[in-house]
């Protein structure tokens, strides 16, 4: 059965926002090992084509698709069914497209790849309400959003745009995470160095919960610095390795695991009809 099919038991959660520069892709990331973490059948799709940043984020470079009968089989990498254009393309290579290649693309990610019965697949999305938004409404009608933003007043005004793309589409918007909420210091002072308030007024605007208010981590330890290597011997960098991953009994982490809680306490998305219509 396809990810896209009707009946598929998959519950699909795209990880959306206004802008860049908010930490989607971290939320992202750190929410499908969450989840995973619980034992639940996890893949995770970039569909930040331009952008993507999966592999780096994950810490690899060398996971690739393999052939699986007449489909394509995304590697596993910590537990997680991981799929991004980095892993098809080499050095870094821009990718220039327009916008009907991108749906057929996105459309081969979901169709033409087993992913299998996974519980979750979780979208990271690309910023804004472009091609790739209108692709996927069309292409995943059970699809549901969660929409980062950041406790600043500009973010939360441009992540609102999101928003009223997504009821527009008739996406369900299930809550608000906002990320960057505060620094924990040393002595357990918590420095709010982009503001506050940011994310409650968004989740308000559209009468859904703040899911999360996530910390920023800040590892002073300059060991951790030094030779990183993930499970499989690969070398990694700690600026980028995930806190599930790099920090697992950090505040930060211990947020996550609630943030996975509470979506998946959540009743999933009715079937829209598959029309798109934009007035």
């Amino acid at each position: 059965m396809s990810i896209t099919d009707k009946d598929s038991p998959t519950r699909i959660i795209a990880i959306s926002s206004g802008k860049g520069g908010v930490g989607k892709s971290t939320v992202s990331i750190n929410l499908a090992l969450a989840m995973a973490e619980r034992s639940l059948s996890v893949g995770l799709l970039d569909a930040d084509i331009y952008g993507s940043s999966l592999t780096n984020m994950l810490s690899t470079n060398e996971q690739q698709l393999t052939s699986h009968a007449d489909s394509l089989a995304p590697p596993i990498i910590h537990g997680i069914k991981c799929l991004s254009m980095s892993m098809l393309v080499e050095n870094n290579q821009p990718i220039i497209w327009r916008g009907p290649m991108l749906h057929g693309i996105l459309q081969q990610f979901l169709t033409d790849v087993d992913w299998g019965d996974i519980d979750y697949l979780i979208i990271d999305m690309p910023p804004g309400t472009g091609d790739v938004l209108l692709s996927l409404t069309e292409l995943l009608p059970r699809m549901e959003v969660v929409l980062v933003t950041t406790p600043k007043h500009d973010a939360r005004v441009i992540a609102s745009r999101a928003a009223a793309a997504s009821i527009k589409l008739k996406i369900k918007l299930q809550g608000v995470v906002e990320n960057m909420s505060w620094l924990t210091g040393h002595d357990g002072t918590k420095y709010t160095l982009f503001g506050q308030g940011g994310g409650q007024r968004l989740a308000d605007e559209y009468s859904v919960p703040l899911l999360a208010q996530i910390p920023l981590y800040y590892n002073s330890d300059e060991k951790s610095l030094e030779n990183n290597r993930s499970e499989d011997g690969h070398k990694t960098d700690p600026t980028t390795k995930p806190i599930m991953l790099s920090a697992p009994e950090n505040e930060v982490a211990n947020t996550y695991r609630t943030l996975s809680e509470k979506i998946t306490a959540m009743k999933p998305s009715k079937i829209r009809k598959r029309e798109l219509r934009i007035n």
